[in-house]
């Protein structure tokens, strides 16, 4: 699987399965501005694809695993407690964990961190992956 492609597969099952789903919280994809916003009143979700190393993963054979981590941050308004953040990632972790879809096979969410930072309450999410590119 291309760079791109991969790029493109994670993507699409993110906005599908987590932005199309949880109503009302704006998205920032990788490139695109994710500072907060004022009209942010719901918070909003970070999504972030962290590309690994590539490894050749049969002997004799072309096939290329690529590893890396989808990293989500929700953000959420400061005061407003953590039901709407809890919300977002059992929805994020219901979508990954354990799930295969086009080559590519999710491990188990795991959280790595809740804080206030600034006006927002963030958890960050990291569900590593590995995807694999067979090769004729």
């Amino acid at each position: 699987m291309s760079f791109s492609a991969l790029q493109q597969t994670l993507d699409t099952f993110f906005k599908t399965n987590i932005a199309d789903t949880v109503a009302g919280v704006r998205v920032a994809y990788d490139n695109q501005e994710s500072k907060p916003k004022q009209t942010d009143v719901s918070g909003f979700v970070r999504h972030t694809v962290l590309h690994d190393d590539r490894n050749f993963s049969a002997l004799g054979r072309r096939n290329i695993r690529a590893n890396g981590n989808v990293g989500i941050q929700i953000f959420i308004p400061k005061g407003t407690g953590p039901k709407q953040a809890n919300l977002i990632a059992d929805a994020v972790d219901t979508a990954y964990s354990g799930n295969c879809i086009d080559n590519v096979q999710f491990f188990a969410t795991e959280e790595t961190l809740r804080q206030t930072i600034g006006d927002y309450y963030r958890i960050n999410l990291l569900i590593t992956f590995y995807a694999d590119q067979i090769r004729s």
